[in-house]
């Protein structure tokens, strides 16, 4: 299996420091059958042992809503910010019915791992459709998109993309053939809409793509829309929202993740009684 990621992902142009799959084969010869489930045990230790090995001032973190990848994204941001004492995370472990060893290792490597208010934004793909609305208790911090480019829009917003790697964005999703100049247009408007990204960034990464496309900074292909016509496109969904009351910011409270981790197991028992 490794093998074969590692060589979609060369395929891919995609180069990768670390690359942590877990050893189910391993878990199976030992008995160890909660943990071929278990995401928080798994997915938690790797992240902060990554983090110990090389500490970055910022991080920006990608998951989906397959698993529970919201809560243990939050839940690592918050023990790196120390807004989550360890008697909170060991609370965390054992609703997630870690094993002991595993929980033992959890802690050690908290206790370890250095320490700053580093993780800025976290993405949560939106594979099974879930609806946007379930994940605003988390907060601001944490963006789910139905697609990449919303996720580079809103990084723009950001200050951690140009505009012309925006645009990229929007060109290697058209290239794929799975999407259409007017699905991108709509996923502008939906960002939009739900507050995520202002009018006046959308405006500005407009007018910023179309000077960078005529000034001839880049290079288009005959077989994809030309850069100008991906600008106006976007400029023309800005303007048909009109002017966009901002949301209603809730205020952002501590996540309560023993509840969160009880909740998780009921949705996936009831996911596994409809065969999802």
């Amino acid at each position: 299996m490794r093998q074969v990621l590692a060589a979609k992902l060369a395929l891919d142009g995609v180069a990768y420091d670390e690359f942590v799959l877990k050893n189910n084969l391993k878990n199976l010869l030992r008995g160890r059958f909660r943990s071929l489930r278990a995401q928080i045990p798994y997915k938690l230790p790797a992240m902060l042992q990554s983090r110990i090995g090389a500490a970055a001032t910022a991080e920006t973190l990608f998951g989906d809503d397959a698993e529970a990848d919201a809560i243990i994204y939050c839940l690592y941001a918050d023990l790196v910010a120390e807004r989550v004492t360890l008697a909170d995370l060991e609370r965390v472990l054992i609703a997630s019915r870690a094993y002991d060893d595993d929980a033992a290792r959890i802690l050690d490597l908290a206790r370890r791992v250095p320490k700053q208010d580093a993780v800025n934004r976290l993405f949560i793909h939106l594979d099974r459709r879930s609806a946007p609305v379930g994940f605003r208790h988390y907060g601001p911090r944490l963006v789910p998109v139905f697609n990449y480019f919303q996720a580079a829009l809103v990084l723009y917003a950001d200050r951690v993309l140009s505009a012309r790697q925006v645009i990229f964005v929007a060109l290697e999703m058209l290239d794929s053939g799975q999407f259409e100049l007017g699905h991108l247009a709509t996923s502008v408007q939906d960002v939009l809409r739900r507050g995520r990204i202002t009018r006046d960034v959308a405006l500005e990464l407009v007018a910023e793509a179309r000077e960078a496309a005529l000034s001839g900074a880049l290079s288009g292909r005959d077989d994809l829309p030309p850069f100008e016509d991906i600008a106006e496109a976007f400029r023309e969904r800005v303007r048909e929202l009109g002017p966009i009351e901002p949301p209603q910011q809730e205020p952002t409270m501590p996540l309560d993740y023993v509840r969160l981790v009880d909740e998780e197991h009921d949705h996936r028992r009831v996911r596994r009684r409809h065969g999802h």
